[in-house]
């Protein structure tokens, strides 16, 4: 199959707790996924977003590597319209021939649960998420993040960002197994 791959980067101000921060995990996630997939012929967009606001990062039609330094930016802070994201997300991806995934890399405080769950529900593309939770105990998650869960495809926490290669390979088999 061929894959139209769109992920979503949390760059809210609740993305600077965590040890190391949240946003440096979610910046590197995102630029080794990005770049791997591609290596393996998948079209990859980011929207990621920042004061309250959800942008297309990088489009399909442009390399990640040609992007790497905005992508591993640690600038973070505002709300976090995850709502608003994954709506401009499912957007993005309905534009595409190829089979679509949306991977969320969030820490799941979403400034609207509610719109969320709306929007993952309307989604016919599989939406997942990528949990960063290095300011929780492991195995445990925020109420919201746990309250989403049910919502997405897949949902995968990373509290330690030794354990972020063994994540990012989960979200890969996706790529293989969808």
């Amino acid at each position: 199959k061929r894959y139209a791959l769109v992920l979503v980067l949390d760059r809210s101000g609740s993305m600077r707790n965590g040890s190391p921060p949240k946003i440096e995990v979610a910046t590197q996630a995102v630029a080794r996924l990005a770049v791997a997939a591609e290596k393996l012929g998948i079209r990859v967009a980011i929207i990621d977003f920042i004061d309250g606001q959800a942008r297309l990062a990088k489009p399909f039609t442009v390399e990640s590597r040609h992007v790497q330094t905005t992508l591993l930016d640690t600038d973070c802070g505002g709300g976090t319209p995850l709502a608003e994201a994954i709506g401009l997300a499912r957007t993005v991806v309905e534009t595409q021939r190829d089979e679509p995934l949306i991977i969320t890399v969030t820490d799941d405080r979403p400034s609207d649960i509610e719109a969320v769950m709306r929007e993952l529900q309307a989604s016919y593309a599989p939406v997942c998420s990528l949990t960063i939770a290095t300011d929780c105990d492991p195995g445990t998650l925020v109420p919201d993040a746990s309250a989403l869960a049910p919502y997405y495809e897949r949902q995968a926490a990373v509290y330690d960002i030794d354990a972020i290669d063994d994540r990012l390979d989960q979200f890969a088999s996706l790529l293989t197994g969808l």
